[in-house]
């Protein structure tokens, strides 16, 4: 059993829902910052931290951030 099912069936929580919050820790701090501000949600950080290039993903959270407000 992976650590994120043992820890599902201990806290009741997804499996999905525990995987997506444990790779938080490898996001670019501005996307944290970002999320712990509630400019973005967890839904578009997610597609954010999939930008390979950090010039062009930076470009696009800055325009995601401003079309929030």
């Amino acid at each position: 059993m992976s650590w994120s099912e043992q820890l599902s069936a201990a806290t009741g929580k997804r499996v999905e829902y525990l995987e997506d919050r444990y790779a938080l820790l490898d996001y670019p701090d501005y996307l944290i910052e970002a999320l712990q501000a509630e400019s973005l949600n967890l839904a578009v950080a997610r597609w954010l931290v999939r930008i390979e290039d950090e010039n062009v993903r930076r470009e696009y959270t800055r325009f995601e951030i401003g079309r929030a407000h």
